[in-house]
């Protein structure tokens, strides 16, 4: 797991190899996590309700997926989009020595 994000109820879950490892990476949405969780005792929990597998772009080494937030409407078109952000940006991310790239990923 590479991060966590709540919007509303949901629970979206950025997934994939961690440190310097190669491998897919994905974001999973669980559907009303919050409440289930809230109520949730046991030490472990795994779940089969995950849906909306997303796959984004990585290379060997580099673009790994690090990070996702929810971007404001305002700079997003007015749709619900994420901000995706990547560790280790390949030269395709980058543009100068100050600029780095992420992706916009839009979800309901």
């Amino acid at each position: 797991m590479r991060d966590l994000h709540f919007s509303g109820d949901d629970l979206y879950i950025l997934a994939g190899p961690t440190m310097v490892l190669n491998g897919d990476i994905r974001v999973f949405k669980w559907p009303a996590a919050r409440p289930l969780l809230a109520a949730n005792r046991d030490p472990v929990r795994f779940e089969a309700a995950l849906t909306g597998s997303v796959s984004l772009p990585h290379g060997r080494g580099t673009n790994r997926a690090e990070a996702i937030c929810d971007l404001p409407t305002a700079l997003s078109g007015g749709k619900a989009s994420w901000l995706v952000l990547y560790d280790a940006p390949g030269a395709d991310r980058k543009e100068g020595e100050h600029t780095v790239f992420g992706d916009l990923l839009r979800h309901d």
